[in-house]
């Protein structure tokens, strides 16, 4: 009598299975660039990039040297 293996996953399908699994922990939230604001702080050299509808910090990027004649320039999106 010949033994069959339950049907399950077979070994070939499961690294694809995982790397659909796993590739969902990774995803960000799409937002427009309209919700965006920049702080520059001239001080302690970093720019602080905030999300203006929750009021949330997203990013600060720090060390950036000399800031005193810092700008930004907003165009829309595409």
């Amino acid at each position: 009598m010949i033994k069959r293996r339950p049907p399950c996953l077979h070994t070939s399908k499961l690294p694809l299975l995982l790397c659909l699994a796993f590739s969902q922990f990774g995803c960000t939230e799409l937002r427009g660039t309209g919700d965006l604001g920049v702080i520059i702080e001239r001080e302690p050299a970093a720019i602080q990039i905030i999300n203006t509808s929750t009021n949330n910090r997203i990013s600060r990027i720090a060390e950036l040297g000399d800031l005193s004649h810092a700008s930004i320039v907003y165009s829309r999106d595409a």
